[in-house]
């Protein structure tokens, strides 16, 4: 007479309540790890959610009332408007890296003009751009958004400190979309001067970069220039960006 277990073929027989309890005891450490890493990344994607901080940029619609709310230097970035050299990417992320662009827009009420009130510390070999009270004309720049950080060094390149340029808040119209308040520079004690061949070259380049309108970029290309042409290690710099920036376009 046969005794024990009886079972079916081809099926073990179920484990006893003792081989669960050893069973569940001797999990494979790889699983509860992988579960205590799910848990963690969960966590970590609700913290990110509940620290996300809002968008400062915004404009506002042309048939829309409210007062613009733009703010151009709170928080993390702000807004700054390039008008002059620094129509050119390249040229403002000499100093600048952070300086991603928004879009083109222009400043009612202003013209474009050159000058510098000592041509003999002029690193351009002659003018520089400024803007100047004009009611009939308007000046087409770029609308750059940069990190906070980066000011001090945007201040550095416009003579801030040595007087030469001072930050202003103005007013950016955008087509078909609305104003934004950005940063801008105006230059202290005028003495209107032709710039450079360079200078131009520099100018005209970034508002074809930016795709600045036709007529506005003629207007550019008529800028009459002095006849500087001297080699610095700034010149040197800046003709690179420029042959580089051609021979891109050539390829």
């Amino acid at each position: 007479m046969r005794t024990g277990t009886r079972t079916t073929r081809g099926h073990s027989p179920p484990p006893s309540s003792r081989d669960r309890d050893y069973i569940k005891r001797e999990r494979p450490a790889h699983k509860r790890w992988s579960i205590l890493m799910n848990r963690l990344l969960l966590l970590l994607w609700w913290c990110m959610i509940a620290n996300r901080k809002p968008i400062t940029a915004m404009t506002v619609p042309l048939n829309d009332t409210k007062q613009v709310q733009t703010p151009a230097g709170e928080g993390d970035s702000f807004c700054y408007f390039g008008y002059g050299s620094n129509l050119l990417r390249e040229r403002l992320q000499l100093q600048t890296s952070s300086a991603v662009r928004l879009g083109v827009g222009y400043l009612k009420g202003y013209k474009l003009a050159f000058g510098f009130p000592d041509l003999q510390d002029s690193r351009w070999g002659g003018g520089v751009a400024t803007i100047i009270p004009s009611p009939e004309d308007d000046v087409w720049g770029v609308i750059w958004r940069l990190e906070a950080a980066d000011r001090p060094s945007l201040d550095d390149q416009e003579g801030v400190k040595i007087g030469l340029y001072s930050p202003i808040q103005v007013k950016i119209q955008q087509e078909n979309t609305g104003e934004v308040l950005c940063q801008t520079y105006q230059m202290n004690n005028f003495n209107s001067t032709l710039p450079s061949p360079l200078y131009k070259k520099v100018i005209c380049t970034g508002a074809k970069q930016n795709g600045l309108p036709a007529e506005y970029i003629k207007k550019l290309d008529a800028i009459k220039t002095n006849n500087y042409n001297e080699t610095t290690p700034f010149t040197i710099q800046i003709k690179m960006i420029l042959h580089h920036l051609q021979n891109d376009t050539s390829e």
